[in-house]
């Protein structure tokens, strides 16, 4: 604690220096009912006059009273365990935005990877989709060229067929003819030869 010395000039600030509440007395002395209030651990009061008898008027949020100088300090209460607690708050709060704000990141990445995979599924579901359609076309393809085979084939059949018949008709035509020319050749033969020995026994 340090001291209030004797020659501290008038209207100077002074720290409360104690851990407890010091009274303010109306008057210099330890009477029990002259205690105007009581000002709490390192607030600052206005120094108005001291005594040389350890004594010091002054001035403390409108009241004005005198307090032993002993619990008064030229300089603010220094509490290391305060400052130790300020600073381990400050280093929690610190700690608490950096995880917040790491936490607010991670997040927004899951979201993200989140709306990747639903487009992912989404284009696997498409991909499937697509493979089905190009799996129906093949088989239907597939089934097309069976048809289309099928049908030469049996195109190829009934055009054999057809040349065996076109075949067959036209050598029975022409035996036809032949046949037909065959009896005409003789049967005018024969007639040419009927009017021979006609004429050679007319004669």
């Amino acid at each position: 604690m340090a001291m209030l010395s004797s020659n501290v000039f008038a209207s100077s600030a002074l720290w409360v220096d104690d851990n407890i509440k010091i009274p303010m007395r109306s008057d210099a002395s330890f009477a029990k009912n002259n205690i105007v209030t009581y000002v709490p651990i390192n607030s600052e009061v206005n120094l108005l006059q001291d005594n040389s008898s350890g004594w010091s008027e002054v001035e403390f949020k409108g009241y004005q009273g005198w307090m032993v100088s002993r619990y008064l300090s030229d300089k603010p209460l220094k509490n290391t365990l305060a400052d130790n607690l300020s600073n381990q708050l400050l280093v929690l709060k610190t700690n608490l935005r950096d995880k917040t704000e790491l936490a607010q990141r991670k997040d927004n990445l899951l979201r993200s990877k989140q709306n990747e995979i639903e487009l992912l599924n989404i284009e696997v579901k498409q991909s499937k989709a697509q493979k089905s359609t190009v799996s129906t076309l093949q088989k239907e393809l597939s089934n097309s060229v069976e048809s289309n085979a099928l049908l030469l084939k049996r195109l190829s059949l009934l055009k054999s067929k057809n040349d065996s018949l076109y075949g067959t008709d036209f050598l029975a035509l022409i035996a036809t003819i032949a046949f037909i020319l065959g009896i005409s050749i003789g049967f005018v033969f024969s007639r040419a030869s009927a009017r021979k020995v006609h004429s050679m026994y007319s004669i």
